[in-house]
């Protein structure tokens, strides 16, 4: 996953449990592209990362998989090795 995609789904997976946002305000909130963010949050629905229903030419974002919390795990666990070297 591309590191800008990976940071998608991390933001993605701050979403408190049941909200629902479109993908443009998430890039909105977040201070990101917005056709950036609307084809990660295609590509990361696709792969099962998270769940997403289209919306006209937006993307809404339900929520993120167990997948998805997995890969944001694994990643801030690989993040901490590095930095921390644990």
């Amino acid at each position: 996953m591309a590191r800008d995609t990976g940071r998608v789904l991390r933001v993605i997976a701050e979403m408190p449990a049941g909200q629902q946002a479109s993908a443009a305000l998430v890039a909105e909130t977040y201070e990101m592209d917005a056709s950036f963010v609307i084809a990660a949050v295609r590509e990361l629905a696709a792969t099962g990362y998270i769940q997403a229903t289209e919306a006209g030419d937006c993307p809404i974002v339900q929520g993120i998989t167990p997948l998805g919390r997995r890969w944001v795990a694994s990643h801030h666990a690989a993040v901490a090795h590095s930095f921390w070297g644990t």
